[in-house]
């Protein structure tokens, strides 16, 4: 099956970290989405940094998608909104949000089951008990669409990018540039 890659909590706060990551999905020809926060816990806000701007901009004429994670990237959203955000969203012919077990197409109204991966690096357990996930999914990555979510905290920690080259070489030749390729 199919698999795209993304780099999670782009933003100037974590400036070398992103590039870190973007550095190593390089090695296995991947350009990854860049999921960017334009005012990270508002610590920092993108807009302010004409630099960090402007090599968004270069990511994009690459080939990398550029998503919006929220505006703050502070949750604050219940259950219940699912839905009615959902209805807003096709509303707004937005495509393709996600969460941990599924993507959408509110548009097409369609959605499917995708299989999402990434590391949580909070804690030594959590830490641990991801890279053992991560390795197992090349066993499910035949029968459903995958998602590698990277997040630029994680890049701190040579375990996580060993593991994530690893992971990229497992995967490669089944990369999509586009995640509305995983409806394909």
């Amino acid at each position: 099956m199919r698999v795209h890659v993304s780099l999670h909590d782009v933003a100037p706060y974590w400036k070398h970290e992103g590039a870190g990551a973007i550095d190593l999905c390089r090695e296995s020809w991947v350009n990854p989405a860049l999921v960017v926060m334009p005012h990270f816990h508002e610590k920092t806000l993108v807009l302010s940094g004409e630099s960090f701007c402007q090599q968004l901009q270069g990511l994009q004429n690459e080939g990398h998608e550029i998503y919006l994670h929220g505006y703050f990237h502070k949750s604050g959203a219940n259950a219940n909104s699912k839905v009615a955000s959902l209805r807003v969203l096709a509303e707004e012919r937005f495509s393709y949000p996600e969460n941990q077990t599924r993507i959408y197409d509110p548009v097409r109204k369609q959605s499917r089951w995708s299989l999402v991966l990434n590391y949580a690096s909070r804690t030594p357990a959590r830490l641990l008990s991801t890279v053992a996930y991560y390795r197992s999914a090349k066993y499910v990555s035949p029968m459903v669409p995958l998602r590698v979510a990277i997040y630029a905290a994680d890049m701190r920690y040579e375990i996580l990018r060993r593991e994530l080259r690893h992971l990229l070489a497992t995967f490669a030749g089944r990369f999509v540039a586009h995640r509305c390729e995983l409806f394909l």
